[in-house]
């Protein structure tokens, strides 16, 4: 009966630290993908705003009679 008590005490604390290990990886990878995006979205958005400033000036001032 103590063998059982001992190896089921230890057994919880294995699949415990095996579980961490296998979240904290996968928190890890998020993370990682995250900040890949976040990158991404802030050199669209330079992008974007470059965009604007080039092509802005053609149409300012344009307007339409009739």
């Amino acid at each position: 009966m103590i063998y059982f008590i001992v190896g089921f005490f230890f057994g919880e604390i294995i699949a415990m630290v095996l579980y961490s290990v296998v979240v904290s990886g996968r928190i890890n990878n998020l993370e990682y993908q995250n900040k890949q995006m976040i990158f991404e979205l802030e050199q669209k958005e330079k992008e974007l705003a470059t965009y604007r400033c080039m092509y802005s000036s053609y149409y300012d001032g344009f307007e339409e009679t009739k």
